[in-house]
């Protein structure tokens, strides 16, 4: 395991201990705007590491409503509601088919 994994796992660990699961950035820093450099560099982009690491997990074994349940919880505000979109349902290759009737 490195070193980085480490402290991820680690943290995880700790969120999931005080809240249940892990909770989305905009809970951890509720000041922050979603494309604040803030996310790109230290303690932010630390957290979106943790979160990542952990959604993936979950996202895998989760069926779409689940993954509104988890919104649920902590209901975003409104300048992070297209980062909850694209969390809940763009696939992880970034593809998303807008038509479902086209062939």
């Amino acid at each position: 395991m490195s070193e980085e994994s480490s402290w991820i796992k680690t943290k995880i660990t700790e969120l999931v201990a005080e809240h249940g699961t892990v909770p989305p950035p905009y809970v951890a820093h509720p000041d922050v705007h979603p494309l604040e450099i803030f996310w790109r560099m230290g303690a932010g982009e630390s957290y979106l590491m943790v979160f990542w690491e952990w959604w993936g997990r979950q996202k895998a074994d989760m069926n779409e409503t689940q993954r509104i349940e988890y919104f649920r919880q902590f209901p975003p505000p409104p300048l992070w509601l297209t980062w909850m979109i694209d969390v809940v349902w763009v696939p992880e290759d970034g593809e998303m088919d807008l038509d479902p009737e086209e062939v």
